[in-house]
């Protein structure tokens, strides 16, 4: 039987991994990253019901402590030199030996860049699945993303960055295939967890939904943090306008506050604030197809369709508000391209002026 190692640092990727270790059936790990508030507890909660042969938190290893603990001048040092050592740091993740025939990764961390550069270094014969990571994995090139320690690695070390054998498995194929019509890949799907009432049940009991709260108004702002991803003056009109639109719909509207968002009660109404439930969970434990979500770009509104196929109104506001980043054109694409997966495209609203966002708030409040 296959043994396959799964890597996860966030809700989203734990929710996936527990779909396709059940749904495939084969002898699976999985090391965990935590990132977010509740990790420990959703580590001990997969524990407790045996998904998995074995569960490694990366907190309780020490070498991996030693760097996330550094400031960041020395981790990024120690990060780098970590790869003349890779025989000793794999030894130290995994005690029992690393002899995985597959690896599933969503992202390119310090974890998985151990992992493929151990394997590259070994030409072990290991077939690395990149699994959906949300928006990230339909807009960018999510497996050739270089940094400082891959430039270290193929010019002093003279190794390659990326696995030798590799695919992809995403929620929804279709969305990356009209994204990217020249593509050769054939892309995989990962399994719907809530297409099985046992996973289902696991990943209730892993995250303890009977617990969650959920949102009961219509609408629902899903803030940003604006001074972080735009220019002062912007950031200053986006809460100015997002201001407005709570006055216009108030009682009818909650605010889904940004994780790092210390302020409370920013704009006077109602705010979901415990960001400790992943949004995948509120997307289970209730139907968003007739909700509203105004944002003004984020990967949370994939969630809904490719994951429960239900089909929210969304109103994006990227085109009112300049991002330091820019807006490429392929996330541009990427958001006509949803359009295309809606059974009603009529639901994915992007104002093109005030004007235009104005009167569709100002329909919204007659609702």
């Amino acid at each position: 039987m296959k043994k396959e190692l799964f890597i996860c640092t966030t809700p989203f990727q734990i929710i996936s991994s527990i779909s396709m270790c059940m749904s495939f059936g084969n002898n699976s790990d999985i090391i965990i990253d935590p990132q977010s508030r509740n990790s420990d507890k959703y580590v001990s909660n997969i524990r407790k019901l045996s998904i998995f042969n074995n569960v490694f938190n990366a907190k309780e290893i020490e070498v991996l402590n030693k760097i996330r603990n550094s400031n960041r001048t020395k981790r990024k040092i120690m990060i780098t030199l970590s790869y003349l050592f890779l025989n000793s740091i794999i030894k130290k993740m995994f005690p029992h030996g690393f002899d995985y025939d597959t690896v599933y990764l969503s992202n390119n961390t310090f974890i998985s860049n151990q992992i493929v550069q151990y394997v590259n270094l070994h030409k072990i014969d290991v077939e690395f699945v990149y699994y959906d990571d949300g928006e990230g994995s339909y807009d960018n090139n999510i497996v050739n993303r270089e940094s400082s320690s891959d430039r270290f690695i193929k010019t002093v070390l003279r190794r390659s960055v990326v696995p030798a054998k590799s695919s992809k498995l995403l929620y929804s194929p279709e969305l990356y295939n009209m994204i990217h019509p020249d593509t050769t890949e054939t892309i995989g799907r990962v399994p719907y967890f809530n297409a099985s009432d046992k996973i289902q049940s696991v990943i209730e009991q892993v995250f303890e939904t009977d617990s969650i709260k959920t949102i009961e108004e219509p609408f629902i702002i899903l803030d940003t943090m604006p001074y972080e991803v735009m220019v002062k003056e912007e950031a200053d009109k986006y809460q100015e306008q997002i201001q407005k639109i709570c006055d216009a719909l108030n009682g009818k509207v909650c605010v889904k506050k940004h994780p790092r968002d210390k302020k409370m009660n920013r704009y006077g109404c109602k705010e979901y604030t415990d960001n400790s439930v992943p949004f995948e969970m509120l997307c289970l434990c209730s139907d968003f197809s007739s909700k509203t979500l105004i944002v003004l770009s984020s990967t949370s509104i994939l969630t809904p369709k490719i994951i429960f196929n239900q089909e929210p109104h969304i109103v994006l506001l990227y085109k009112l508000f300049p991002m330091k980043s820019g807006f490429d054109d392929q996330r541009t694409k990427m958001y006509d391209s949803i359009k295309e997966i809606y059974a009603d495209p009529s639901k994915i609203s992007i104002p093109e002026s005030f004007e235009e966002l104005n009167e569709l708030i100002s329909s919204f409040s007659k609702m």
